[in-house]
């Protein structure tokens, strides 16, 4: 019961730190796109992010890696799409317009994976 109690606690803290990461990282960045890979589709070469809209209020949407996407480090260094992994934060600029959906779905111009 104890370890139980224990892990909870440290799931609620992991999560709290999260999202004031986020947060803080939402007041700095000029990136259309902050938030967490939550899938990674290979196949469709794409990555579904939970973004922060407001404080908590977040939004899932689909972005698609193509090969004119500059994909980076968070010291500049060039990565490629394998080095994506689910719970990964990231900031992302879109290469134009995206499309209505649910989630919604965009074009990514430029990707600096931050964790």
């Amino acid at each position: 019961m104890r370890a139980a109690i224990i892990f909870v606690l440290g799931i609620l803290f992991i999560v709290g730190c999260s999202s004031t990461e986020l947060e803080r990282l939402k007041e700095t960045s000029n990136a259309d796109h902050i938030g967490k890979i939550t899938k990674i589709d290979t196949d469709g070469n794409r990555i579904l992010v939970n973004e922060l809209i407001t404080n908590n209020d977040t939004s899932a949407i689909w972005l698609s890696i193509v090969d004119d996407t500059e994909l980076l480090d968070s010291e500049g260094n060039t990565i490629n799409f394998r080095d994506f992994k689910k719970g990964k934060l990231l900031e992302v600029w879109n290469s134009g317009g995206g499309f209505l959906s649910e989630p919604r779905q965009a074009t990514a111009a430029k990707v600096i994976l931050l964790k």
